[in-house]
């Protein structure tokens, strides 16, 4: 499905009732907003099918940021940003009545999901932030990758992440430090199921003057007023858990929850879903 927001179309899917039957009442679901990582290199179909295991608790919405997937690029003398995609969550709720959502992001959402936060507190129920990060520190993500995978996955990470990135260069990444995510092997058929987007992509990821490599909204953290829960493996090499711990202890404490999990890698339900999933599930239902 797509819907119209500031003069573009923003793909969207749905998975579960929003009002369900209760004897003789219907009890409305807390709606659960996703957003996907890596913009340009990802859309919403990173979720599923995993997430479809909360579908009885929520609605989940699965959106594709502007300029990802399926959804429309914005015009070409506009430029993208964590704040615009975090103002489109805004029009995108707007547009369809959808009231006090609960916001999720992973990675580069979840940076989105941040801006969203600080931006937009009072028109959420609550934020997840998984695994991601306020700032690019790319030392530290090279040495979990030196942790996790030698000297070569070091050195071959640090070229990736440390300056313009050549072709050939990403390939080698992501044949050597790709596999180093999570401790589970990845379901193959994941990555050709994703619709690839060149422009948003380089704005995005472009080192030097990409959206990733520019933000820092350490110090704007503490303007975050609605409850958030934190999640992150002490295994990700790409968002550290040294990321997640500096969020954490920038947001209000009374309002945070934190998981971090051992032996778990880039996106926590990836290696360990029963935990993580349960996590979300509390988490949304706790605060609705």
């Amino acid at each position: 499905m797509r819907v119209k927001i500031s003069g573009r179309q923003l793909y969207f899917d749905v998975e579960g009732a929003g009002l369900v039957p209760d004897g003789d009442k219907m009890i409305e679901k807390p709606t659960l907003i996703l957003l996907h990582g890596a913009p340009g290199l990802s859309d919403h179909t990173t979720f599923k099918p995993d997430f479809s295991c909360l579908a009885d608790d929520m609605q989940l919405i699965y959106l594709d940021l502007a300029g990802c997937g399926r959804s429309d690029d914005i015009g070409e003398d506009e430029a993208y940003s964590l704040e615009g995609w975090a103002d489109d969550i805004v029009d995108f709720c707007e547009a369809l009545s959808i009231e006090k959502p609960f916001v999720l992001g992973v990675s580069g959402g979840g940076m989105v999901a941040q801006a969203y936060a600080i931006r937009h507190s009072a028109h959420c129920s609550g934020v997840i932030f998984a695994n991601t990060q306020a700032y690019f520190d790319p030392i530290s993500a090279v040495s979990v990758f030196q942790r996790l995978g030698g000297d070569e996955a070091a050195r071959v990470a640090e070229k990736f992440l440390t300056r313009e990135t050549k072709l050939g260069e990403v390939t080698q990444f992501n044949t050597i430090c790709r596999p180093l995510y999570n401790r589970t092997p990845p379901d193959k058929n994941r990555l050709p199921r994703m619709i690839m987007r060149d422009r948003v992509a380089i704005e995005f990821h472009n080192f030097g003057s990409g959206i990733w490599h520019r933000m820092d909204m350490r110090a704007q953290l503490s303007q975050v007023e609605c409850p958030v829960l934190v999640m992150a493996g002490e295994d990700d090499p790409i968002t550290p858990v040294a990321d997640s711990d500096e969020i954490v202890a920038r947001l209000n404490p009374a309002l945070t929850r934190y998981q971090k999990l051992a032996d778990c890698g880039h996106g926590n339900w990836l290696d360990q879903p029963e935990k993580s999933f349960a996590s979300i599930r509390q988490f949304v239902t706790q605060n609705v």
